[in-house]
């Protein structure tokens, strides 16, 4: 079930839905879900508008030669304009927000967070090479699946998939 847009009326849906937590999630470099879950208890409208700081970056660093980050303050800022949902799978009641990344000292999007390099592709695209649509399309399997691996020879090709 989508969730409403605008942060009072997302926080009155958690509240009156007893969500127990909200799932901040963003997309690595790799195409690797990564998240960060919060007690709703603890959120506030400022959460919602201006994001929440990503700890520990390094942890989650898509690859260590794109760019020295340790010295960034890097925040989730969630993405309000498309619909949320609940996460089916949680065994506490959660919501989804899915994130851009970006720099707080500077308040830009991080340039290596793949929601804001998947924009800029689409601006290009659509202003710059003057495609008129784009269909995007995600591979249902990395998602699903804890490991995937795809091997292609010439005479066959394989896709393995493994939950861990």
């Amino acid at each position: 079930m989508p969730l409403p847009l605008k942060p009072t009326a997302l926080l009155k849906y958690l509240k009156d839905n007893q969500i127990t937590f909200l799932d901040f999630r963003f997309t690595d470099l790799r195409g690797q879900w990564r998240s960060i879950s919060y007690p709703t208890s603890t959120l506030s409208i400022n959460d919602l508008q201006k994001g929440i700081p990503l700890p520990s970056f390094a942890e989650y660093n898509p690859s260590d030669i794109l760019e020295d980050i340790s010295s960034r303050e890097l925040w989730l800022i969630p993405d309000l304009t498309i619909p949320q949902v609940e996460d089916p799978f949680a065994l506490e009641p959660t919501a989804i927000l899915f994130c851009y990344l970006t720099d707080k000292l500077s308040s830009q999007p991080f340039s290596y967070d793949a929601r804001t390099i998947a924009q800029k592709t689409e601006v290009y695209f659509l202003k710059q090479a003057n495609i008129k649509k784009l269909v995007y399309t995600g591979e249902l399997e990395f998602f699903l699946l804890d490991k995937t691996s795809v091997e292609a020879l010439q005479s066959s090709s394989t896709l393995k998939g493994e939950n861990l």
